[in-house]
């Protein structure tokens, strides 16, 4: 009988636990919504590509707090992708999310940290942002 308590106590908490979380992210999500705006959308016409690359997109956050994700658009979540850099700027296609646009005129600074790369850029809200990924392994 004790046994069934204790393991439906630990269910209980895992869920309440769960749902805490769940509840933080969108509060999250609805803050940096307001503060950040509307993304900028991909043109409808780009120039002739200038480098394309297969990346893990790692995140966004808010500079520079690397560890404060962004919680938009599932800005905040790793996934598969590609970067094509274009004279307008540069376009990251995620497997699990919708297109990224950073215009060229919004892009603050680059740099690399280890085997990332990092791009501060900043919408029409001005906002800074840190969106950083790295080159998947092409040897393989």
């Amino acid at each position: 009988m004790i046994r069934t308590l204790l393991t439906v106590g630990f269910i209980a908490l895992f869920v309440l636990g769960a749902l805490l979380m769940r509840k933080g992210w969108r509060r999250r999500a609805a803050e940096q919504s307001s503060a950040i705006g509307a993304l900028p959308t991909v043109p409808e016409s780009l120039g002739e590509p200038l480098e394309h690359v297969n990346v893990r997109y790692l995140g966004s956050s808010m500079a520079p707090r690397w560890t404060h994700r962004l919680a938009v658009d599932g800005l905040g979540v790793r996934a598969d992708g590609d970067i094509t850099r274009y004279p307008e700027g540069v376009l990251l296609r995620r497997v699990s999310g919708a297109p990224l646009w950073i215009p060229a005129e919004s892009i603050e600074a680059e740099w690399k940290v280890k085997d990332r790369k990092v791009i501060r850029w900043a919408p029409q809200s001005g906002v800074a942002i840190d969106t950083a990924f790295h080159q998947k392994d092409t040897a393989a």
